[in-house]
């Protein structure tokens, strides 16, 4: 294997995890930073405080803010410069998380990725009936994430308006965001939420081709966050029936079938 050689600070790749919440983006998070080349954030463009914050370089953004009085759009500007200027030796790539809510929030943060030549990873779970799942049962548990409750069947009642809305919007997201980073950005990687789950090494490896950095770098190849739902839609929705029929000649019903 060739010598890696180790770059400074501004020769760093940088590149942002764009995604949207329920898709995976932890456990891409978890992998990415279990080598020994890269850093990677997770949302620190928070609104409040969170329980899982404990990064000691790193507040969240809403309390840089605070804390700095600055104004937008230099208030970002100046807080992702701190993520670039990372003081940390022998990383090849840096990086961090951003969902679609938070860049409406704050479009400016597209200027800063732009103009700071990030590349994007743009992390899409093309079903978006599990995500919506997924949704529901984070609502039940009171739980965003978890390392400690074992996969377990979790049957959840599913309002069909709700749905429906659900699955329209999230369509759109994807395919919005999906054209402005097109437009906006030349190093762009598309990944799948279920082609990383189903081949996690592949992606991986595609990943840190993108990234120019080593593929064994990487640790990791499982999370230890466990899934609050699992089984057939039978076993995880109640109302099956009814959301089978909804989901009728759309390209849900074949994921309900299965």
């Amino acid at each position: 294997m060739d010598k890696i050689i180790y770059r400074n600070q501004n020769n760093r790749t940088k590149f942002c995890i764009v995604t949207t919440q329920r898709s995976g983006s932890t456990w891409l998070k978890d992998l990415l930073d279990s080598g020994n080349q890269t850093k990677v954030f997770g949302e620190i463009f928070l609104w409040r405080s969170h329980h899982g914050w404990s990064d000691d370089y790193l507040i969240p953004y809403y309390q840089y803010r605070q804390a700095s009085k600055s104004y937008r759009p230099c208030a970002i500007f100046r807080y992702l410069e701190l993520i670039e200027n990372y003081p940390i030796q022998n990383l090849n790539a840096i990086g961090f998380k951003l969902m679609y809510c938070q860049l409406y929030t704050w479009p400016e943060i597209l200027l800063k990725l732009k103009f700071a030549d990030y590349r994007i990873i743009h992390l899409i779970r093309e079903n978006c009936l599990d995500k919506f799942i997924s949704l529901l049962v984070m609502r039940k548990y009171g739980l965003v994430k978890s390392t400690e409750v074992e996969k377990r069947i979790v049957p959840v009642t599913i309002d069909i308006d709700e749905l429906n809305i659900y699955l329209k919007r999230s369509t759109k997201y994807v395919s919005f965001v999906d054209s402005i980073l097109e437009k906006f950005f030349s190093h762009v990687l598309e990944v799948k939420y279920e082609k990383l789950k189903d081949d996690t090494h592949s992606c991986l490896a595609n990943i840190a081709n993108f990234l120019d950095i080593d593929p064994d770098s990487f640790k990791a190849s499982k999370s230890e966050l466990k899934l609050l739902s699992w089984g057939s839609y039978r076993d995880r929705i109640s109302n099956y029936a009814e959301v089978l029929q909804a989901l009728r000649n759309t390209d849900y019903e074949s994921y309900l079938l299965n």
